[in-house]
């Protein structure tokens, strides 16, 4: 479910000023993505609600500018029986890491010397763990 949620953070990220533009009607299928891959995704949130993994969730996706995927699955609240709408607000906690480990990666693909400068500077993290120190 991790690999899941960091799909969809990545694949948010560069479509934010989509969503500035507001909520569209109508979902873009010439993008050039798999529809029976993105179904995948779709079928992945559906089994995480089903199996009471997660409560709900929203599957954004989009390309070149344009949405392919954009769906609200699950309830907003589920004891109340209120279904998820689209333009749901989550509260996003300890996600700090994550974001800086994606933007970091985001640039050692833009940045090819980035990557050797990274790990000449961080090379001593290789070795940590997070219960002992370095060897």
């Amino acid at each position: 479910m991790r690999g899941l949620f960091a799909i969809a953070l990545l694949a948010a990220a560069p479509a934010a000023p989509v969503l500035a533009q507001g909520l569209p009607a109508k979902v873009s299928v010439d993008a050039g993505l798999a529809p029976d891959r993105l179904a995948r995704v779709d079928a992945a949130f559906r089994d995480a609600v089903a199996d009471g993994k997660i409560g709900g969730a929203v599957v954004f996706v989009a390309r070149g500018g344009r949405i392919v995927d954009f769906e609200a699955i699950g309830w907003l609240d589920a004891e109340k029986k209120i279904p998820m709408p689209k333009d749901a607000i989550f509260r996003i906690a300890s996600m700090t890491k994550a974001v800086t480990t994606v933007a970091a990666l985001f640039l050692t693909q833009l940045i090819p010397a980035l990557d050797y400068d990274l790990h000449r500077r961080f090379r001593t993290l290789v070795y940590q763990s997070i219960v002992g120190g370095l060897p």
